[in-house]
């Protein structure tokens, strides 16, 4: 029995979060260790788009994850069409916060960006 587009999307997303984790991990080792200055740019909303090309891009990984899925029969572009756009914005504030979040990490700058959630009680 084969393994489907979704399957293969989702043992690429485990395993890539894996990836990203340690790194994560890692990086605020590092910014306790030093007491490193950082951002934090709060945002109520983001419009991100997809994220597994460009963690698998920003890992360095892209040859290595396309040479693993094209094992299964998969290419990664079409393997990265089954992730969901997260959509958690609909406008200029949610790509403010996005542009902010890559430029921070384009100038290798130490920041975060966070989602701000607004709840009305009633």
């Amino acid at each position: 029995m084969g393994v489907t587009a979704q399957q293969a999307y989702k043992a690429t997303a485990a395993s890539v979060r894996e990836r990203v984790l340690e790194r994560w991990n890692e990086t605020n080792a590092h910014f306790a260790e030093q007491n490193v200055k950082q951002v934090a740019y709060i945002s109520m909303e983001f419009l991100q788009g997809r994220a597994l090309l460009n963690a698998v891009d920003n890992l360095g990984l892209r040859n290595e994850y396309t040479e693993a899925l094209k094992v299964l029969g998969y290419e990664l572009e079409v393997v990265a069409q089954e992730e969901q756009d997260a959509a958690l914005g609909n406008g200029g504030l949610g790509r403010l916060a996005s542009c902010f979040l890559d430029s921070l990490a384009t100038l290798d700058y130490p920041g975060w960006v966070s989602q701000y959630q607004l709840v009305t009680l009633y």
